[in-house]
């Protein structure tokens, strides 16, 4: 066994350290000491403090958003202190800021006077560390020599009641007489040290601690109530699920039984939570709502991938200061630096090649698959796969959680997907998403128009650009239908591409296809808030699409003009085009486009200040439209309608008519026009003199716009 005089390696390895290289064990002992700097016994610890490398450098290693876990941290200390002793872990994925959490807890508990240990256990994986390291450590670390005792004396005399016991504490001390001496001897220790004032003792990563370290913590904690000894711990979440048959997690059944152990779950940050991070961080930034959730998704919203994707960035230029803070240039393609992959790498280390191949299968199909699928696209046992799959919810590689019909599963975290697709020869991702696209054909039939996107994906994957171009311009344009921008701008962008390389190799796209592709991608730069170079496409495709006959298309790009004016603030040129594209749907009997048309251009009457033109307009439509129209088109004439009541003084009225936009945008699940229609019933209020209520619809509103990346109402 190793001497008790070597033990403090184990505590002198940053968490940071660790996460950066993905390595879980000492691997130097004078290399990681060097990290320790007093982390065993934190009097006046301070893990959320940031850490900035000059006074205009951001620091992004600060600590947010984890208010309601640390309160329940604070919550259970207090307890202690009367007398009711239980312990917290906080459980969760490596890197989502477990460690980072309970140190900020360790720092409010050291500023309200209490003494606190910290320490960590290690996956040795055969190497025979010397028992009880984590004890010892924090024992050995926090005694001065003018406590009556040398730091030396004192590792000796726990040496010797220890010589006999095991690695990792995982097997009997040859007589339970001797092990509950240990016990004995060591809580004792701990008891002295908390004899004047309150004890913390946190443990790092219990999902490496023997049983026998597990049992000897709930031996301290019983024993150690009057002392008011307070204990929290964290372990990554793979290690307690109900399935997973590790010690830690019998044991927190065990405690949890009998009421003496708190779960608490630490989970990825969401769109807000990285936004406020970001705040946090850089101080005054502004970034695009699309590029947050850009974020998220290529890191999961896990913090520490956070942070090093947001490193790479800064070290790329992505990120530029300026006068007034500052700015990041759009994330077309978010990166995904070695750190982060290689710490997901050390994840997929020991999986048999079967199981590797399946997730990797998985991961061609992409972030979401069907189970169905899967088994076709691996050519396995039903039952071999089932039990491929179960393993990988167990290791948190895929989960049920989140995943909407007709799917089964999805990948834990985004990132997992693009590390294992990545780390794929060209030549087997390709011959991967050949299988799956015959498997997808397969399973769904003459149902395929509903996988329109990832259709683009696999055939553009594969090759075949006439497919890509075809399924990405159809799923395209169903995104821009339901708002979603993120998807539209994944699907047109292959669609362009494919568009080019079968022009490169002497195969011109269909006319008609290729101009809707150039409709939908001016549509999509427009709502991006790209008004010059939506225009500047869209004047060309409206005279193509006059020429091919094709007036629908015509009256289309001519509204997106007449968008793009408006966003540009020439509401004369704005109005002219409305005008026209009405006329040009009408005439081809094209009513819903001819009645959108018509709403608009009233709405940019309004924006002119010609409310009786605008009213006149209004109340034409309103006579013309009917129940079988589409709802949305109903909600963007009754929310106009109501702005011109409300500047007439009518009130009331104009608050119906508002709730009745808003309440017919719902039922169309249009989440444009119920964003529109949150800052009508805002207005109205305004007018109304309930500023209060105001704010409150306001909030709402900017809510919407958000999440939908509409950047000019951000504003």
């Amino acid at each position: 066994a190793a001497s008790p005089s070597g033990l403090s390696a184990e505590l002198s390895v940053s968490p940071t350290v660790i996460a950066e290289t993905g390595d879980p064990r000492p691997t130097d002992e004078n290399v990681t000491r060097n990290y320790v700097a007093g982390s065993a016994g934190l009097d006046t610890p301070s893990p959320s403090t940031p850490i900035t490398q000059a006074s205009d450098w951001p620091a992004i290693e600060c600590f947010v958003d984890r208010e309601a876990e640390l309160e329940t941290l604070k919550s259970e200390f207090t307890a202690t202190q009367r007398g009711d002793s239980r312990m917290v872990v906080a459980v969760g994925e490596a890197g989502v800021g477990k460690t980072v959490l309970v140190r900020a807890f360790a720092s409010w508990a050291a500023e309200q006077g209490a003494r606190v240990l910290t320490s960590r256990f290690f996956d040795y994986e055969g190497n025979r560390p010397a028992p009880f390291d984590a004890f010892l450590t924090m024992l050995t670390a926090t005694c001065a020599p003018g406590e009556g005792e040398t730091v030396l004396s004192i590792e000796e005399r726990l040496a010797g009641i220890l010589s006999s016991s095991p690695t990792r504490g995982d097997r009997s001390l040859g007589e339970d007489a001797e092990k509950w001496r240990a016990f004995a001897t060591l809580t004792a220790e701990f008891e002295r040290l908390g004899a004047e004032r309150p004890l913390v003792l946190v443990f790092d990563d219990l999902q490496w601690a023997g049983r026998m370290h597990l049992e000897l913590i709930a031996y301290i904690r019983r024993n150690l109530v009057r002392a008011r000894t307070f204990i929290a711990g964290t372990a990554r979440d793979v290690g307690v699920q109900s399935s997973s048959g590790s010690d830690l997690d019998a044991w927190l059944l065990g405690e949890g039984g009998r009421r003496g152990c708190t779960v608490l779950g630490v989970k990825p940050f969401g769109p807000e939570e990285v936004r406020e991070w970001l705040t946090t961080s850089f101080g005054r930034v502004r970034i695009r709502t699309l590029d947050v959730r850009r974020l998220v998704e290529a890191t999961g919203g896990n913090p520490y991938y956070l942070r090093e994707v947001v490193r790479h960035l800064l070290g790329t230029g992505a990120f530029e200061r300026g006068v007034g803070g500052w700015r990041c240039a759009p994330l077309d393609d978010t990166p995904l630096p070695e750190t982060v992959a290689n710490a997901v790498r050390a994840q997929l280390q020991g999986l048999d090649e079967t199981m590797r191949d399946a997730l990797q299968a998985a991961a061609v199909i992409g972030d979401h698959f069907r189970f169905e699928t899967l088994l076709d696209a691996t050519g396995l046992e039903e039952r071999e796969l089932e039990e491929i799959v179960e393993r990988a919810v167990d290791l948190q590689f895929f989960t049920e959680e989140g995943v909407a019909r007709p799917d089964d599963y999805r990948f834990y975290s985004n990132t997992l997907q693009r590390v294992l697709y990545h780390d794929m020869s060209a030549r087997r991702r390709r011959r991967c998403h050949e299988r799956v696209v015959g498997a997808l054909e397969r399973v769904y039939g003459d149902r395929l128009d509903r996988l329109a996107r990832t259709l683009c994906y696999h055939h553009h994957a594969v090759g075949t650009w006439s497919e890509a171009l075809k399924w990405g311009v159809r799923s395209g344009e169903e995104a821009l239908a339901r708002s979603d921008l993120d998807a539209a701008e994944v699907s047109l962008s292959r669609a362009r591409e494919s568009a080019e390389h079968m022009r490169a190799e002497g195969a011109a796209p269909d006319p008609e296809t290729a101009l809707r592709l150039d409709l939908l991608w001016g549509t999509f730069r427009a709502r991006l808030g790209k008004p010059e170079e939506a225009r500047a496409l869209l004047r060309t495709v409206a005279p193509e699409a006059a020429r091919m006959g094709r007036e629908d298309m015509r009256a289309d790009a001519l509204l997106e003009i007449a968008n793009c004016e408006l966003s540009r603030g020439d509401l004369e040129n704005a109005l002219e085009r409305a005008d026209e594209s009405a006329r040009v749907a009408e005439s081809a009997g094209e009513r819903a486009r001819g009645l959108t048309a018509r709403i608009f251009a009233g709405a940019v009457l309004r924006r002119l200040g010609r409310m009786s033109d605008a009213g006149e307009r209004f109340d034409r439509v309103f006579a013309d439209l009917e129940e079988t129209d589409p709802p949305s088109l109903r909600s963007l004439a009754s929310q106009n309608l109501a702005w011109i009541r409300a500047q007439h003084g009518a009130f009331r009225e104009a608050e119906d008519l508002a709730g009745l936009a808003l309440e017919l945008a719902r039922a169309a699940r249009d989440p444009i026009a119920e964003q529109q229609a949150y800052s009508t019933l805002a207005f109205v209020r305004v007018e109304m003199g309930d500023a209060e209520k105001a704010l409150e619809l306001h909030e709402a509103s900017l809510c919407l716009s958000r999440s939908l990346a509409i950047r000019r109402r951000e504003g």
